[in-house]
């Protein structure tokens, strides 16, 4: 375990003494210095003026050093002179030695104190230690085992200063106070301490380095005796505001760098920290980098009237992608310095911790806490590290990549084929577990490890490449061949492993990312990881059976409550809407091909439950066990209880934020049995065709054909009539429901379902996957408890969201009810009709009128539900919305009455802003830090170009789209974002944005009009917003509804001043969709067909004629590479000399192969008569025109894709080998071969290329 701290002090108050070194000349050897006191500090700062002139000396460590004083025999510590005003003098009054011990020899008038590390001397008892002492080193080597825990030990408040001998003739000075933030529980092994008191306005470095004696090895976890670990300083780099040291141990060749900061306070100053850390990137092995950066990262990290310098935040989060830095997840208050600036007090995250993602492969944890700052303005940080360590076996997980073994399927069907007592469900159950067993005996004996597999087969080739450059046999270029495929055979399987891993839906096309997977899945890991966890009376526990013990007994509470309230006002209102029809379809037993779709339709390679079989098994696997499987959810569809292996599920903790450490800062996800969701997705797909008849519109969650634009939408309207004139003014309430998912009564539940008409058996079905579930916590990966569910739903079920739903209609229809009776007051709206409230999913909002009667009877009709359903409202994420011209003594009165606070101002509803009027900047600020995190992630930087483009289409492309479907955000918010996008694609180096080869918009033209498909989000917006003009005039909507009667009456679309926002950008949208329809009445048509998003979107700009050369550039043949390759050379935007020239470089390129000089791209692909051998071997063996004569490589590309088919294995091969050759001509596959072709050894030459190219081609060609 590594335990590392960061402070600063306060010049105002001092908390710790800096660590300084200073030279004691010799004319001033007998100078009587003063042991410093808290009482006396004043006044030795005054006399050290008079003693000291000028001349101050700082604590360093560099090469220059090494002569001086060698650190544990490795580290070098030296001193150099820095101008300072003040420094400390040390006043008499240290006590006599009485210590029998040879001392070392001292300078002249150097005192002796008490020995509290091993080698020193002392004079001095330990009882002194509360009044002072001077400790003397007979061992210069101690200097780097100096460790916090014997000052925490040892000191309680006097200051102590420890002499070093004469030999060194220099003396340190550490002097802990009472007052420094020390954790109770924890002491750091190494420190650095910044800005302390008694130095003036020149910023400092690095003020104490201290680390302990039994830091242990970074990659050993065998427990063993402190004394056999030392730890040293290897190597010290320094800069004016970083400092780099290199910690190695003996005995291990092991090393970790940690890096204290202490940024400048100007942007311009700060440029050399920037560049310093990209000097420092190139570190191998972990690297942790700290301390005062003076800057914030993003706006969130930022509080106060004073905004933080944009451009600084750029610079500074440049600097960490380039440097590929991770911040780890930090537990306390998130800003760490506090000060008054101008108009008032400001609140910054100035200090962090940063480390490498090599850190992430060395520690299991990575805890940062932001200590209690005490007097200073700064917090301290303590970065807590433990290695990494598997006590308990891993939890058994199918593996996708077993399947491809030739042995598997046998060993699945010999195991299957055992016959065991009893079938259906408790049949299958018998089969899985023996398969199980039967799974990890061959994993171990035959699969093997497959990481370890993938170097033998890299050491194999390296092997078979040595020998056939020493000989050029047939027998050597055989086994070239072979271990090359089995080479790409280990690194496919290892590919999908981490894929299976990192399960990321939105890159399931494309080449192999296996960096991306990996490092994917380690940041999951790092993210998911508790560390530490408060209980319910607030006590932290950091072990892993403390943080398990507080998380069972937790949910173990909360699934265990069982409510029995009154539920009759609540049910009166629910009518029967279930007819016998329904019953019975619900009951019906479903045959195999229902069975196999609906498995078809779930997720293959989601979580697994506790059995660890996944979606994927069940596929893969289909022909041997389609029959039991079958069998076993139609016992279920008959009565039969789900045995308790397949109710078992597990509990997954999600971080809702950075540091949460509370378990009402995770969200619980269910992670079931492949089996249970079987049974789920079956009974949740016939719910469906019900679900319409029961919910009422005032609810739009989880039901198709019902959206959250809608609600967002209707909720941006009432906030435009908030200000009507009314008695008492008009609110909107809105309320959050604590745990509504954990805490739904079943008893209520089936209620509900009753009274809707759902026959009794149908509510055995419903429920039985509920009261057959028993719960296990994950933590850090291992299952922990065992405790059956009493109520609640389980999030993640397909099932769940439907009851949950249905269990809300009872409030929905309740609150309407007495709306319309008048019991409850409607929002002052004029003429229009407005909805009494809306529904979606825990978020409920109510409009009404703000007098204190009406808001009494509210309080009483939401505590009728909440009794009856058991739902708690969660009164610090609710909060009422008035206008600003209400009355204080109004607002104060309407927090009393329902414990909710009042707000005049914008607001957040489902993710969206909710403003009157325009959208501004300041409010897409979350956008944008969100674009750019995406972008940021260290992980994304191990995409290739290709891996990119399915980036932005699929993740990036899609960010603002919640947004600008009821918002229209700024033009230059959406040029800025689509800047981005652009520079991720081009790539970005340590000197800004690669060259753009084509501009944004003509990218953004689709695949077979010769762009990328990218969207520019400008044509997006208005897409949106013709997407709103069309939900208006068609929609059936509750806000669809409310547009057409408030402004579409005479069925213009005429924008008038006091018109809402939304409303004028619908009709400016307005001439660009008109030409595009048909009225017939009241009913519209889409003149191309049907209406979609994709049909708004292409309204939006002029396209180009289709191009045949993209449809066969982005054929699914292709490999992704390759596709991007093709694209780029077909339209001259790879950097060749003839391409460079336009840009104004001139460069002669040589020929790889023939390194003839100054050549084009036609020479590269086949004009050198290497290349174009193998053109004419291949079209000899697949049948392809010539590739010979004067023909240009496009016309050579295009001749073999016209002469392709699909219907044979040549066929393909003519399609897929034009890519593969020019690609190789000009990457790293012609290399491998390079040493063949120039010793004019053609068929080998062919061959191998040959057993490369089939290596990547073979799975791409059909059968």
């Amino acid at each position: 375990m590594t335990k590392l701290i960061y402070t600063g002090t306060s010049r105002r108050s001092h908390t710790l003494e800096t660590c300084a070194r200073r030279k004691i000349p010799p004319e001033k050897d007998n100078h009587k210095r003063e042991a410093f006191s808290e009482k006396g500090a004043r006044d030795n700062q005054v006399q050290a003026k008079e003693d000291k002139t000028g001349e101050q000396w700082q604590q360093v460590v560099s090469k220059k050093g090494k002569d001086k004083l060698p650190v544990n025999g490795a580290g070098k510590l030296e001193w150099r002179a820095k101008p300072a005003p003040i420094i400390p003098a040390w006043k008499e009054g240290l006590g006599e030695s009485s210590n029998s011990q040879e001392k070392p020899p001292v300078s002249p008038g150097t005192p002796q104190a008490t020995n509290i590390f091993p080698h020193a001397t002392t004079n001095t008892n330990k009882a002194d230690h509360k009044k002072a002492g001077t400790y003397s080193i007979s061992d210069p080597s101690i200097l780097s085992a100096f460790t916090l825990r014997h000052l925490h030990e040892n000191v309680v408040r006097a200051p102590i200063l420890y002499e070093v001998p004469d030999i060194i003739d220099n003396s340190l000075a550490i002097v802990p106070f009472e007052g420094f933030p020390l954790p109770e529980d924890d002491v750091p092994d190494v420190g650095f301490f910044k800005e302390p008191e008694d130095i003036d306005d020149q910023l400092k470095q690095l003020d104490a380095l201290l680390s302990r004696e039994d830091f242990p090895p970074l990659k050993d976890s065998i427990s063993q005796s402190p004394k056999d670990f030392s730890s040293r300083t290897k190597a010290v780099i320094e800069d004016e505001q970083i400092l780099s040291c290199c910690f190695n141990h003996l005995g291990s060749s092991s090393s970790l760098w940690i890096s204290s900061v202490y940024g400048r306070h100007t942007r311009a100053d700060r440029v050399g920290l920037w560049n310093s850390m990209r000097i420092l990137h190139p570190i191998q092995g972990p690297w942790i980098i700290g301390g005062d950066f003076n800057t914030v990262a993003s706006i969130s990290e930022h509080k106060g009237a004073v905004c933080p310098d944009l451009g600084c935040m750029d610079d500074f989060n440049k600097a960490i992608a380039d440097c590929d830095l991770i911040s780890p997840s930090f537990f306390g208050s998130q800003f760490t310095w506090f000060g008054n600036r101008g108009r008032g007090r400001v609140c910054r995250r100035l200090d962090r911790i940063l480390i490498n993602e090599v850190c992430l492969d060395l520690f299991h944890t990575i805890e940062v806490k932001h200590l209690g700052r005490g007097n200073s303005d700064h917090r301290p940080l303590f970065l807590n590290c433990l290695l990494s360590s598997r006590s308990s076996p891993k939890p058994f997980k199918f593996l996708n990549v077993w399947s491809s073994h030739p042995t598997y399927r046998n060993l699945l069907i010999s195991s299957w084929d055992k016959t065991y007592h009893g079938g259906g469900m408790r049949g299958l159950v018998c089969k899985l577990s023996n398969f199980k067993a039967t799974l990890l005996t061959w994993n171990k004996e035959t699969f093997g490890n497959l990481f370890q597999d993938v170097k033998d087969a890299e050491k194999r080739v390296e092997q078979a490449e040595e020998k056939l450059e020493q000989e050029d046999s047939q027998i050597n270029l055989l086994e070239f061949k072979l271990a090359t495929a089995l080479l790409q055979q280990a690194l496919k399987k290892e590919e999908s492993f981490w894929a299976q891993k990192a399960n990321i839906r939105w890159i399931s096309q494309g080449d192999a990312f296996t960096a991306f997977f990996h490092s994917f899945v380690k940041g999951r890991r790092h993210r998911l990881c508790i560390s530490s966890l408060k209980d319910d009376n607030g006590k932290l526990h950091n072990t892993l059976e403390g943080i398990s013990k507080v998380a069972v007994d937790h949910y173990s509470r909360v699934f265990s409550t069982v409510h029995e309230g009154d539920m009759g006002q609540i049910l009166d209102h629910i009518p029967n809407c279930v007819s016998p029809q329904d019953n019975s379809l619900l009951r019906s037993i479903p045959d195999e091909e229902k069975i196999r779709r609906t498995i078809w339709s779930l997720n293959a390679n989601s979580t697994a439950g506790p059995d660890g079989f996944n979606g994927f098994f069940f596929r893969d696997s289909w022909d041997i066990i389609k029959i039991d499987v079958c069998r076993a959810v139609q016992e279920f569809f008959v009565g039969i209880p789900m045995p308790k292996a397949f109710g078992s599920t597990l509990i997954t903790l999600i971080p809702k934020q950075e540091g949460s450490i509370t378990l009402d800062q995770f969200r619980p996800i269910s992670l079931s049995t492949f089996f249970s969701k079987i049974i789920s997705r079956l009974l949740s797909e016939r719910l469906k065709t019900i679900i319409p008849k029961l919910i009422s519109q005032e609810q739009a969650a989880f039901q198709v054909g019902k959206n959250i634009t809608e609600h967002v939408l209707m909720v941006k309207e009432m906030v435009h009539i908030l200000s009507a004139k009314g008695r008492g003014g008009n609110c909107i309430i809105k309320q959050d429901l604590s745990k509504a998912f954990d805490k739904l009564s079943w008893t209520y539940l089936d209620a509900v379902l009753a009274k809707f008409g759902f026959s009794p058996p149908v509510v055995h079905l419903l429920m039985g996957n509920l009261r057959e579930t028993h719960f296990s916590v994950l933590v850090n990966g291992q299952p922990q408890g065992f405790f059956p569910m009493k109520c609640g739903v389980k999030q993640g079920d397909p099932l769940s969201p439907l009851l949950f739903i249905i269990a809300l209609e009872g409030l929905s229809r309740f609150l309407n009810n007495q709306f319309s009776l008048g019991y409850i007051s409607q929002f002052s709206a004029g003429r229009n009709s407005t909805p009494c409230h809306l529904l979606y999913a825990d978020d409920i909002i109510l409009f009404t009128k703000a007098d204190s009667r009406n808001l009494l009877r509210l309080r009483e009709l939401l505590s009728l539900f909440m009794k009856a359903s058991g739902q708690e409202i969660n009164y610090s994420k609710s909060q009422v919305i008035v206008h600003e011209r209400m009355k204080a003594e109004q607002q104060n009165q309407i927090r009393k009455i329902l414990s909710i606070r009042c707000h005049t101002k914008e607001f957040t509803y489902l993710g969206s802003n909710i403003v009157k009027g325009k959208l501004r900047k300041v409010h897409c600020k979350t956008l944008v830090e969100k674009f750019e995190k995406k972008i940021n992630a260290w992980y994304s930087k191990k995409l290739n170009q290709m891996g990119r483009l399915i980036l932005i289409k699929h993740v990036l492309s899609s960010i603002p789209l919640h947004l600008m479907a009821a918002q229209r955000i700024p033009k230059s918010i959406l040029k800025s974002l689509n800047r981005l996008m652009a520079n991720y694609f081009w790539g970005i180096n340590e000197e800004g944005p690669k060259y753009h080869w084509r501009k944004w918009e003509k990218l953004c033209f689709p695949f077979e009009e010769g762009g990328l498909g990218f969207r520019n989000l400008l044509n997006s917006q208005d897409a949106a917003y013709t997407d709103l003009w069309w939900k208006v005039v068609t929609g059936n909507s509750i806000w669809g509804k409310f547009m057409r009667s408030k402004y579409f009456r005479d069925g213009l679309f005429s924008p008038k001043i006091y018109d809402s926002y939304t409303w004028k950008a619908i009709c400016k949208i307005s001439p660009l969709v008109l030409p595009h329809c048909s009225f017939h009445g009241e009913d519209v048509a889409w003149l191309s067909g049907t209406y979609s998003f994709k049909t708004a979107y292409s309204l939006t700009f002029e396209h180009k004629p289709k191009m045949f050369t993209s449809v066969c550039i982005w054929d699914k043949r292709q490999m992704g590479k390759i596709s991007i390759f093709l694209w780029r050379f077909l339209n001259k935007l790879l950097p060749f000399p003839q391409n460079l020239q336009k840009m104004g470089i001139m460069i002669n390129t040589p020929c790889p192969f023939c390194d003839e000089l100054d050549v084009d791209e036609q020479h590269i692909f086949v004009g050198c008569s290497m290349v174009s051998h193998i053109w004419q071997t291949y079209s000899l063996v697949v049948n392809a025109p010539s590739a010979g004569g004067d023909l240009t490589a496009q016309q050579i590309i295009l001749n073999w894709w016209f002469s392709s088919n699909k219907g044979s294995i040549k066929g393909n091969l003519r399609f897929i080998l034009p890519g593969l050759l020019c690609w190789s001509s000009v990457h790293g596959l012609a290399v491998a071969v390079t040493s063949l072709l120039r010793r004019n050894s053609w068929r080998a030459s062919v061959d191998a290329f040959a057993g490369v190219l089939s290596t990547i081609a073979g799975p791409r060609v059909p059968p």
